[in-house]
């Protein structure tokens, strides 16, 4: 999933990325209906590039997603 984010000049997030958004670009551009609470974020992402996530599912049932983050324009 790609989510676009507003960045300083040195390349941060000015506000990081949310399970929320992770579910809202999953929904908008694969059609997938993930609940919030399914996403797994062990670090706060408040950089650009690609990072893993982890999906939850619950009963065993788990897979990782890559999530790109990119400048917004």
């Amino acid at each position: 999933a790609k989510i676009e984010k507003k960045v300083t000049k040195k390349g941060t997030l000015y506000g990081g990325v949310k399970a929320k958004d992770i579910v809202a670009a999953l929904k908008a551009q694969f059609q997938l209906e993930v609940p919030e609470t399914a996403i797994v974020l062990t670090d706060h992402i408040k950089a650009i590039g690609i990072f893993e996530v982890k999906l939850n599912f619950g009963e065993g049932v788990e897979t990782v997603v890559p999530v790109e983050v990119v400048a917004k324009e």
